[in-house]
C-alpha cells in the first residue's frame, strides 16, 4: 500500500495530540480504590459477576499543566460547559444500578472476527476498576451546531461528535486530565449532582495504578475494568514478565484518519454529511487500516524516536514492541498472562490511541448496562424521549445507518 509523506504528518499529529498520559504527580502516591464484584455460576452454567460499591471516581489529586496548582478531581465540578455536581451518592450494586454480565472471559469465550460487531448506539462500553461508568458516546450531528443536551440522532446522520476530540471536549465540559464528566441526572438543573462517567482513558485513575502496583502484580496483565458484554479491559502496555514475548508489549488501535474533505462514508445519511475534512470531530472520521497504521507507527518511530510511551531504542534493543488490535479494539490473550483466568480469552483494551475506548461490542450487551445512563424509554414523568428515539429517528430507506444486524433494537 502507497504511504506517502501526508500519512506520515498525520501520523505525527496524531502522536502529538494523543498523549499516553498527563502530568498528574499529585496523583502518583494514591492508591485507587477497587470496586467490589461477585462471580457466581447460574443453574445453566453461566458465570455472572455484579458490581457493588460507588459508582464514582475517587478524588485524586493532580498538577495542572495550565496553572501549574495541584487541584483535586472533583474541583473540576461543576463548570462553565459542565454545571453538574458529582453524585458521590452514587451506588453500582443494589439500590443504585444494579450492573451484572455474563462473564465472558471466565467462560473462555472467544469472539471470531468474523462475527458482526454490535454498536454502543449510546449504551454504556463498561465499568472501570474504580467503580466508574465508562461511556464513550457523544451527540450527533443533525445540521447544525453540537447540542448537547439532545445527544440523540433525530436527523438520522449517522454521524456522531467524539467527546475526547479537543473542541468538542470543550463544548460538553471533559477536562483532558480525566477524560471524563458529569451526565445530568433526573430534572437535572445547574448544580445539581449527576453520573460521573469517563470518555475516554482514565488518565487520572490509569496514572495512579500503575504507580502503586506492587512487583507481584506486574506479572499479570493490569485488568482496568469489564465491558458490558462481559470481557476483561486490560491495559495497553504489558510489562515483559505478563506476556509470552519477554519484552513489554504495547497495544495500539488499527485506526487511522480518513485523508480530505468528509463525504459519505458507511453507516451514514448521504443527504446530511458534516462539513469540513476528516479531523477526529466525528467518530465517523476514523477507519480501521491496520496496514497503514503499522506503517505510520513504524515511520514515526523512525522520524521521533516515540509513538505515545513506545521508544525506538528500546524496540532496537529487543525489550518492547507493539501489536494492533482489531476492530473491535481487542484481543485473543494467548500471549498474555491474566490473574482471573488460565484458559484461552480475549479481552478489550483501553488504548492511547484513538479510539482510547471501544466503539464496538462483539456480543450483545448486558440488560443492566442498557438502561444505566439512558433508558430506552424514558418514565412518563419526564417528557424527553429515551434511547429509542436514536434508531426510530431513521426512515426505513436509512435503516442501515444505525445497524442492527437482523437483530432487535436495545
Amino acid at each position: 500500500m502507497p504511504f506517502n509523506r501526508r500519512d506520515v504528518l498525520k501520523a505525527l499529529s496524531l502522536a502529538a495530540t494523543s498523549p499516553l498520559l498527563t502530568r498528574c504527580e499529585g496523583a502518583l502516591s494514591q492508591q485507587p480504590q477497587r470496586l467490589s464484584t461477585t462471580l457466581e455460576q447460574t443453574a445453566e452454567g453461566e458465570w455472572v459477576r455484579s458490581f457493588s460499591g460507588p459508582a464514582v471516581p475517587q478524588n485524586l489529586e493532580f498538577l495542572d499543566e495550565v496553572t501549574k496548582r495541584e487541584r483535586r478531581l472533583h474541583d473540576l465540578f461543576p463548570s462553565s460547559t459542565n454545571p453538574f455536581t458529582i453524585d458521590t451518592a452514587a451506588q453500582l450494586g443494589a439500590g443504585g444500578y444494579g450492573l451484572s454480565i455474563v462473564d465472558r472471559t471466565a467462560m473462555g469465550e472467544v469472539p471470531s472476527a468474523a462475527d458482526p460487531p454490535w454498536a454502543l448506539n449510546m449504551v454504556p462500553f463498561g465499568v472501570a476498576i474504580d467503580g466508574v461508568i465508562i461511556d464513550p458516546s457523544g451527540p450527533w450531528y443533525d445540521g447544525g451546531p453540537a447540542d448537547p443536551q439532545n445527544p440523540f440522532d433525530r436527523a438520522c446522520s449517522g454521524w456522531e461528535y467524539d467527546p475526547i476530540f479537543p473542541t468538542v471536549a470543550s463544548l460538553v465540559g471533559v477536562p483532558a486530565q480525566v477524560r471524563g464528566h458529569v451526565q445530568p441526572g433526573p430534572g437535572a438543573r445547574s448544580g445539581s449532582p449527576g453520573l460521573f462517567h469517563y470518555h475516554g482513558v482514565p488518565r487520572l485513575m490509569l496514572a495512579a495504578l500503575r504507580a502503586s502496583l506492587p512487583e507481584h502484580e506486574k506479572q499479570t496483565v493490569l485488568v482496568l475494568g469489564y465491558s458490558a458484554d462481559g470481557f476483561l479491559i486490560i491495559d495497553s502496555v504489558v510489562e515483559a514478565g505478563a506476556n509470552t514475548t519477554g519484552q513489554r508489549l504495547h497495544l495500539f488501535s488499527g485506526y487511522v484518519l480518513r485523508d480530505g474533505e468528509r463525504m459519505p462514508v458507511s453507516r451514514t445519511n448521504p443527504a446530511l454529511v458534516p462539513p469540513g475534512t476528516f479531523d477526529g470531530t466525528f467518530v465517523q472520521d476514523w477507519r480501521f487500516d491496520p496496514v497503514l497504521k503499522r506503517a505510520s507507527i513504524e515511520q514515526v518511530l523512525r522520524e521521533r524516536g516515540e509513538y505515545l510511551g513506545l521508544l525506538a531504542s528500546d524496540v532496537a534493543a529487543g525489550t518492547a514492541t507493539f501489536q494492533l488490535l482489531d476492530e473491535r479494539n481487542g484481543l485473543v490473550t494467548d500471549a498474555l498472562r491474566l490473574a482471573q483466568t488460565t484458559t484461552r480469552s480475549w479481552a478489550y483494551v483501553l488504548t492511547p490511541d484513538w479510539p482510547e475506548v471501544p466503539r464496538w461490542f462483539a456480543r450483545e450487551p448486558s440488560a443492566s448496562f442498557r438502561s444505566a445512563i439512558i433508558p430506552l424509554d424514558e418514565p412518563a414523568a419526564r417528557p424527553a424521549p429515551g434511547r429509542r428515539q436514536l434508531y426510530t429517528a431513521c426512515s426505513e430507506a436509512l435503516a442501515d445507518v444505525h445497524v442492527w444486524h437482523g437483530r432487535p433494537p436495545y
